[in-house]
């Protein structure tokens, strides 16, 4: 995204895409995922709480379908508590305890080759909570999470679950390339499949 600031508000317009390509052995490869995605994530302060509401069209061109869904999140951030880091020892590590409400809403624009029940309207209220840890020593430049998405369905559609956890390495001080080793399981939105897999992969940031 490209973050445009205005006064307390904050506007990341965004597009992104993923391609997961498998292969099994003595046989074609074949394409798993193919969905693309593109929105605007509205973020703003008050007091120490961070509020955000994203609207988000995302197509899968593997079942041709689409969605449009609004996305609502707060983040209450306590200083040295809570969606904020705190160091222990001089020097050492520090970790960061994260939480977050939030909600979502959406309508399929296009069913494609889903079912009517893979495609139905939907709201959904949950969280996602998890823990940070990174190494302050420059020499080990280390960072370790966890997270769990949970958006249990209140209406239409199944819950969403989705546990990530992410090991980094930066290659430079400033930390915009980085390899990384990252476990998945789980369901990141309804045009995506679920997954339970092991990844690494070189990631770049500006």
């Amino acid at each position: 995204g490209w973050p445009i600031q205005y006064g307390a508000l904050e506007t990341v317009p965004y597009v992104g895409g993923r391609r997961d390509i498998s292969q099994v052995d003595g046989q074609a490869p074949s394409v798993t995922v193919d969905t693309w995605q593109i929105g605007a994530a509205f973020n703003w302060r008050r007091g120490g709480d961070w509020f955000a509401i994203r609207p988000d069209y995302m197509g899968n061109d593997f079942d041709r379908s689409r969605v449009l869904s609004l996305n609502a999140t707060w983040t209450p951030v306590r200083n040295g508590v809570l969606n904020d880091w705190r160091q222990y020892g001089e020097g050492f590590i520090s970790w960061r305890p994260a939480f977050d409400l939030r909600a979502v809403a959406g309508t399929f624009h296009r069913q494609g080759d889903r079912t009517d029940q893979q495609s139905e309207d939907f709201f959904r209220l949950g969280s996602q909570f998890g823990l940070a840890v990174k190494s302050d020593n420059p020499r080990w430049p280390l960072v370790a999470s966890v997270s769990e998405t949970y958006l249990p369905a209140l209406n239409g559609g199944d819950d969403i679950d989705f546990l990530q956890s992410r090991l980094a390495w930066a290659l430079d001080p400033k930390q915009y390339f980085t390899i990384e080793v990252i476990y998945t399981d789980g369901q990141r939105t309804d045009l995506d499949m679920e997954e339970r897999a092991w990844k690494v992969s070189l990631a770049a940031k500006y």
